[in-house]
């Protein structure tokens, strides 16, 4: 009942003595506990973290990486800048005079014609030569004459060859086109035959032989 209510509120019953009002405490609440914080998880070695060990090796091993690679490239860079036995050959204006053996055609060599895929004309090697000074920056000039033993007018294609004595090493070679000749006329083709076997050769054998070989 309230303090000034004299009649109860349920009942209606007069109330004639001293309203005595008793007041009921309300039930103390427990504090709520503190969460507990969730703890920063440390990565451990082994366990899907990197420590500081391991970052250290890692940073010694790519030093050492950097190091050796960058030795390697001063090393190819120095070797290149210097040089070497084969690119002075290359280089070097000094001529060579070598001795050169021409063979002589034989009867079946010269009379067999070797016939040309796009003409009717069919050459035969009359002669061919070293025509000038060898030497290890240009090889050796060469040149020959041809004669048209075929049907019809046509032109055609000269090879030489620079081999050892016995034929079985070929030095250079080069090929020289053949102009269009008349049957029974003859023409003049020329080239240089140079090659780094045939540089080396020259220097390595200062009274090198060579023997050239020809074929329409």
């Amino acid at each position: 009942m309230e303090p000034d209510d004299r009649h109860c509120p349920r009942c209606g019953h007069l109330q004639r003595g001293t309203l005595v009002v008793r007041a009921v405490p309300e039930p103390e609440t427990p504090p709520t506990p503190p969460r507990p914080q969730p703890k920063a998880s440390r990565p451990l070695l082994g366990q899907g973290g990197i420590g500081p060990r391991m970052i250290a090796l890692i940073a010694a091993a790519v030093l050492v990486l950097v190091f050796v690679v960058g030795l390697s490239l001063g090393r190819i860079i120095s070797s290149g800048a210097g040089g070497g036995p084969n690119t002075a050959a290359l280089t070097s204006p000094s001529a060579v005079a070598p001795a050169v053996v021409t063979p002589t055609p034989s009867a079946g060599a010269s009379s067999t014609p070797t016939p040309s895929p796009a003409s009717a004309a069919q050459f035969a090697r009359v002669n061919a030569s070293i025509s000038a000074r060898c030497s290890l920056a240009n090889g050796c000039p060469i040149s020959g004459t041809f004669r048209n033993q075929g049907s019809g007018r046509g032109p055609g294609t000269a090879r030489f060859e620079l081999t050892s004595e016995d034929g079985a090493t070929t030095f250079a070679s080069c090929t020289a086109p053949i102009p269009e000749t008349d049957p029974g006329g003859t023409a003049q083709a020329s080239c240089s035959a140079n090659s780094q076997e045939l540089a080396n050769y020259f220097r390595d054998n200062p009274g090198a032989v060579v023997h050239l070989k020809t074929s329409p």
